[in-house]
């Protein structure tokens, strides 16, 4: 048979629903610090206005990690929206001698017995939801996601490794909001992790000051004791943990055949 099997079942627009998605799914809520496993873009495409914040999608791409697999939904009521999930996915994973997780593997490759060994040994159940009221000019949302694994990750020796993930079960809960208002937009998300009390946060602002002319500032710190397991944001590192920075661009497009961009991104990392 195949090495992997992808299903998905998607429901739009039927009254209260908004959306329903049964089989693989994509998540993202926020700036993508709790939970994003949608597609993430560099630097050059932070300019728009109107970016997806709350979103569920179908899932039909090649990797076995970047997904949830279960049933989520999204329930409109006036100015609120109110989604939920649960995900029951297994992972290849990397083992210690004791049975531990070393790290998660996500290449999707098993070509040699080592690499067959490490097939769906870890289960990661999922469970969380997202409560947003939006208006015209704002929007204001709670995410939260729990997290249980079949067996616990280990930190081991290594000083380094010191706040890697560690145990069976991580809780993340954030708040996100934004701004819009004429060529102004403004937009950030700040979280917490139980794991090791650690916390992140994200803010963005756009201003387009002419049709053609778009100013973009970014703000992210991101501290060393955060653990975000489907956490996928705007970072240098890659991913959201142990990471400080400032980022600036502008775009520019004084003719319809020609688009300009420039950016500068400060940043280091506090941790080793």
């Amino acid at each position: 048979g195949y090495d992997t099997y992808s299903f998905h079942f998607l429901l739009k627009d039927c009254g209260f629903l908004k959306t329903l998605a049964l089989g693989d799914y994509r998540l993202k809520f926020g700036e993508g610090l709790v939970v994003n496993t949608d597609y993430h873009f560099g630097k050059s495409t932070m300019l728009s206005l109107t970016p997806e914040h709350n979103t569920i999608k179908k899932f039909s791409s090649t990797s076995e990690t970047s997904f949830f697999r279960g049933v989520a939904a999204t329930f409109q009521y006036k100015k609120l929206d109110i989604s939920a999930f649960y995900s029951y996915l297994p992972m290849d994973a990397t083992l210690r001698k004791d049975g531990t997780i070393s790290s998660i593997k996500t290449d999707g490759l098993h070509r040699t017995l080592l690499e067959l060994s490490k097939k769906h040994n870890t289960v990661e159940q999922s469970a969380g939801g997202d409560i947003t009221w939006h208006d015209k000019y704002f929007s204001v949302g709670i995410t939260s996601l729990y997290q249980h694994f079949n067996r616990p990750f280990s930190t081991g020796t290594e000083s380094y490794r010191l706040y890697y993930p560690s145990g069976k079960d991580f809780f993340n809960i954030s708040t996100h909001y934004d701004v819009r208002y004429k060529n102004f937009y403004f937009s950030g998300e700040t979280a917490y992790n139980n794991t090791y009390n650690g916390w992140a946060t994200m803010n963005k602002g756009v201003y387009r000051f002419h049709q053609n002319y778009s100013l973009v500032a970014l703000q992210r710190l991101y501290t060393y004791q955060y653990v975000g397991l489907r956490a996928n944001a705007f970072s240098e590192g890659g991913t959201v943990k142990n990471e400080s920075g400032f980022y600036l661009g502008m775009e520019a497009s004084p003719m319809n055949e020609l688009k300009l961009f420039a950016y500068v991104d400060y940043f280091y990392f506090p941790w080793v």
